[in-house]
């Protein structure tokens, strides 16, 4: 079924067949760990395993677009360039999730992040999905609760 802007659509977090073994000893199994855009509500949760549970308004993100992790960066929920925070278990389908204004969330503490870098299974379907959500909200498509 294709990712529509109008449900809660799970985009599985990518994980590299090399490493996926040692993730899910180490808490981010493939079955825990995704972003979740429920564009009803407008949030997008984003689960890195046990390492990462954050839920974000739509209203904070600026910009969803097709991203780059760098090789240096390693693999798993840390810190990453440019003031974010990256939940990647590949170096393949990395999205930018922008954010109007740096927030804090949260790793071991609070971290203040303009925004998160996440490898995604199917990072073009989230693109999509994600911007058809923001547009909606943006030209009022969506009323208030």
């Amino acid at each position: 079924m294709p990712p529509s802007a109008f449900d809660m659509t799970s985009f599985p977090i990518r994980i590299a067949p090399a490493v996926r073994p040692l993730f899910t000893v180490l808490g981010m199994s493939r079955a825990a760990s995704f972003v979740a855009l429920d564009a009803t509500r407008r949030t997008l949760h984003v689960k890195g395993g046990i390492w990462f549970d954050e839920t974000l308004p739509l209203d904070a993100v600026a910009a969803v677009t097709p991203g780059t992790w760098p090789w240096w960066g390693g693999l798993g929920v840390k810190t990453g360039p440019l003031d974010t925070i990256g939940v990647v278990g590949s170096r393949r389908g990395v999205v930018a999730i922008r954010f109007v204004a740096p927030m804090p969330l949260h790793l071991v503490v609070a971290v203040s992040c303009s925004g998160l870098l996440v490898s995604l299974e199917e990072p073009d379907a989230f693109i999509r999905a994600t911007t058809v959500a923001l547009e909606r909200h943006a030209s009022g498509a969506f009323a208030a609760d």
